[in-house]
């Protein structure tokens, strides 16, 4: 489960600062406490999750979901909103990979680092993150790639697969499936 644009209170953002608490503990008690098949992992989720709408899935003793709150990297988001949550997401996002020596790990997100067509004719590429915070997670991913086994987003209502060459090892270092959204708007 992943937070997409269309899902807080203003479109294309996280929630702003003085809401998330209120948010966040909405959601944990509506994914993880209320949900039976989530609540082995609430306990464990919910200091992030609360901070900023990302957390951790241990879902086997080797396999771990990272679930990513991208809302405030998108490039639509409004910078007075976005807080220090997106800054402390990319921290912890570095630090599990880097600290985890015997897990692989599933990325799950809504909007992903990198580009996509515009949904117009014009065939231009379209950013969806911010510069800052991509040239971060793509080195994340690099330094990391031996340790993710597939990042999962949505965003785009079309299918999409991509793998990403390393440039040092000239190995596939991404592997991201964009998936198409189970709503009709735009399908």
């Amino acid at each position: 489960m992943t937070f997409g644009n269309n899902d807080c209170r203003y479109h294309d953002n996280a929630p702003p600062e003085a809401e998330k608490t209120e948010y966040y503990s909405f959601i944990h008690k509506l994914w993880f406490e209320n949900h039976t098949p989530n609540k082995p992992f609430a306990a464990a989720a919910k200091e992030t999750l609360l901070n900023g709408g990302y957390y951790r899935a241990d879902i086997s003793s080797d396999v771990s979901i990272l679930e990513l709150n991208t809302m405030a990297y998108n490039t639509d988001a409004l910078p007075e909103l976005i807080g220090q949550s997106a800054a402390d997401q990319m921290k912890w996002l570095a630090k599990t990979l880097e600290e985890a020596t015997d897990r692989k790990f599933i990325i799950l997100d809504h909007i992903y680092g990198g580009a996509r067509f515009k949904h117009d004719n014009t065939k231009k590429a379209q950013s969806l993150w911010a510069p800052e915070y991509l040239d971060q997670y793509l080195k994340i991913w690099e330094q990391n790639s031996d340790k993710i086994m597939i990042e999962l987003a949505g965003h785009d209502h079309w299918e999409d697969l991509r793998v990403t060459d390393n440039d040092a090892t000239n190995h596939p270092s991404r592997n991201l499936f964009v998936s198409a959204g189970i709503s009709p708007d735009h399908n």
